[in-house]
């Protein structure tokens, strides 16, 4: 569903990261009040979808094949903990209504009493969900022009990159850049949670210290330690709730996406003409050194389509019809970072930012 046309059809493709390689294909009917599929989330071998088609509902197809596996009719026959039927939502309320938590590897399912439950998608199990959660409340940030590291900031502003507002990498710019953040949920759950135990021992590190120089009042090291201790704590309760935020499927703070702790990557325009595309950059840092390591022009994603949709260019790829251009995604995965924008896909190795592959869907 990425044209902006009056006519639109509802297709899933399964493609392999490492091959380019198409997995499998399948077209899911007209998109319209009648038709309308939601995918909800992936398992390893299944993908949750809700269809309105036949009235067909809450459903799983096989990854590899995306034939029916688990039907709306095998889910009611195996549920327990359970009463009354799921909703049947309008065809723009879904996402309202069904949603999947990776961290949990439950569904978020509503009956027709509005109440809402976690539906176990191996036991089928469900128990209440109380508060309900608001489904569908926020979009991911994707790019921003500030970044958090620790306890510094990161800005991208007159092109340059600074840090703590001070010029950080003076020799390069990037056209009305943005960093790029992680967007996969069990990468951020892993993040915190591996922060959080850090940070725990860090403090208990610090508050040992405090114990052994309690006498020293007013000493620099009685001070700076207390900084230290203050700022962790804090810090500590700022992830917790991250990781709540995360288990309730609400919105947790951005963090940049990362294919290692000495890197991370920003999203600009390549030149400064109507029909620039898309570039992505790697950023190598080690302590206060930083440089950059690749810079990748992507074809055919062009940064702005407004300004892009009457050039030649533009109209040899997509003819007179520009694409949906609202919808982005970009993913690390091992060492290889996958964008998803105007009807391509590419993927980027991120150790030389070589293009290993890129299609166009």
């Amino acid at each position: 569903n990425l044209r902006q046309t009056g006519y639109n059809e509802s297709e899933i493709a399964v493609y392999n990261l490492n091959t380019k390689k198409l997995v499998a294909r399948k077209n899911f009917g007209i998109y319209n009040n009648q038709e309308v599929i939601e995918i909800l989330g992936c398992t390893d071998s299944l993908i949750w979808i809700y269809s309105k088609k036949y009235k067909s509902g809450l459903q799983a197809i096989s990854i590899s094949t995306l034939d029916p596996k688990v039907t709306q009719a095998k889910i009611y026959s195996k549920l327990s903990n359970w009463s009354g039927r799921f909703i049947e939502p309008e065809w723009n309320e879904i996402s309202d209504s069904y949603s999947y938590n990776s961290i949990s590897n439950c569904l978020i399912v509503s009956n027709y009493l509005q109440k809402q439950f976690c539906l176990n998608t191996q036991t089928f199990k469900t128990e209440p969900i109380s508060p309900k959660i608001k489904l569908n409340s926020f979009r991911p940030n994707i790019v921003m022009k500030t970044a958090y590291i620790g306890k510094d900031t990161l800005d991208l502003y007159d092109e340059i990159i600074h840090k703590n507002n001070s010029i950080y990498l003076p020799n390069d710019s990037f056209i009305e850049g943005r960093f790029i953040f992680e967007q996969n949920i069990q990468k951020k759950y892993k993040h915190y949670s591996n922060l959080l135990f850090e940070y725990a021992e860090q403090l208990a590190i610090i508050k040992n210290n405090l114990s052994l120089i309690r006498s020293k009042q007013g000493s620099p090291e009685l001070t700076r330690l207390n900084n230290d201790k203050n700022w962790l704590i804090a810090e500590i309760e700022n992830i917790q709730e991250n990781i709540s935020a995360i288990n309730t499927s609400n919105k947790s703070d951005n963090i940049l996406a990362r294919t290692d702790q000495k890197s991370f990557y920003i999203l600009h325009r390549n030149n400064k003409t109507k029909s620039s595309t898309i570039a992505v950059s790697k950023i190598l840092t080690d302590n206060n050194q930083c440089n950059v390591s690749w810079k990748t022009d992507i074809p055919g994603m062009f940064f702005n389509v407004s300004l892009a949709q009457n050039s030649k260019e533009f109209k040899r790829i997509f003819g007179d019809f520009a694409p949906e251009a609202e919808f982005m995604h970009v993913e690390t995965y091992s060492n290889q970072l996958v964008l998803v924008y105007l009807m391509h896909v590419c993927c980027i190795n991120t150790d030389s930012g070589k293009i290993l592959w890129r299609i166009k869907l």
